[in-house]
């Protein structure tokens, strides 16, 4: 098939990286993969755009184009990755339908929670309105599919497992002994966590994990915490590790996602 994908809430190769980006590339290029052509409909970025109505001029705009591009194309279907409240789908409902092309959304989520706060009721119902749209949904979380089926007829909505490369995590000698003598250790527990340091759960999640890891090393346990990433809390997130893990923590930074395995 020839495939007009669409990720509204974060484009393909954005440069901050997140789980989001992570699936949608995996998506991309799995289907590539299965002999289908892929295309980037746009990078408009729908993220919070209910709180930025000067930007609409600018969805029209992008509309219009896509609406040329695709009519009387060879395209055999508009794929949008994720829409939820807080990065609808603004584009595909209305090129799909001017093209004559089916509207498949993977990974839409929906939540009546989201409609009784008026800072998310905007985004919820232009979320609604681009799933009402769909031919078919995906979900890949069975609490979203459950929520689905509240607004769509169950035959229009699919749960796919989520799924990893095994090969990615597989056991890795030669690395385990580079690393090691890299940071200078020997036979020691090491605790690895990884995360943005980002504001909010991210950040917090980190600091748990700090916190705990403060608690066993007054407790007498020998180990060594590695933390990998980086953002705009590196900085927060370094003085809470050596209040509490002084001398046991290694920052190894940001890296790329193909070495973290």
């Amino acid at each position: 098939m020839h495939i007009s994908f669409y990720a509204p809430f974060k484009p393909l190769g954005h440069k901050d990286p997140s789980g989001d980006l992570v699936i949608g590339t995996g998506l991309y290029e799995f289907l590539k993969k299965q002999g289908h052509a892929l295309e980037v409909a746009s990078s408009l970025r729908s993220r919070w755009i209910s709180w930025k109505p000067w930007r609409i001029p600018g969805v029209r705009l992008e509309q219009r184009k896509l609406i040329k591009r695709c009519t009387g194309s060879d395209f055999d279907l508009w794929l949008t990755y994720h829409s939820y409240y807080k990065g609808p789908d603004l584009l595909g409902p209305k090129v799909a339908a001017a093209a004559a092309i089916p509207y498949v959304i993977f990974q839409g989520a929906y939540a009546t929670k989201r409609r009784k706060d008026w800072r998310t009721r905007l985004g919820f119902y232009q979320n609604c309105k681009a799933l009402l749209a769909a031919d078919h949904v995906f979900a890949n979380k069975k609490v979203d599919y459950n929520n689905l089926v509240r607004l769509l007829p169950p035959e229009r909505v699919s749960y796919v497992p989520p799924g990893i490369y095994p090969e990615e995590f597989q056991f890795d000698a030669l690395a385990r002994r580079t690393l090691r003598s890299r940071w200078g250790l020997n036979d020691e527990l090491v605790v690895i966590s990884a995360a943005m340091f980002r504001p909010g759960v991210k950040t917090e999640s980190l600091s748990w994990v700090i916190r705990a890891c403060g608690a066993l090393q007054r407790m007498g346990r020998k180990f060594r915490l590695v933390i990998i990433g980086d953002g705009k809390e590196k900085a927060r997130i370094q003085t809470l590790a050596n209040e509490q893990v002084s001398g046991q923590v290694i920052f190894v930074g940001k890296l790329p996602r193909r070495q973290m395995y």
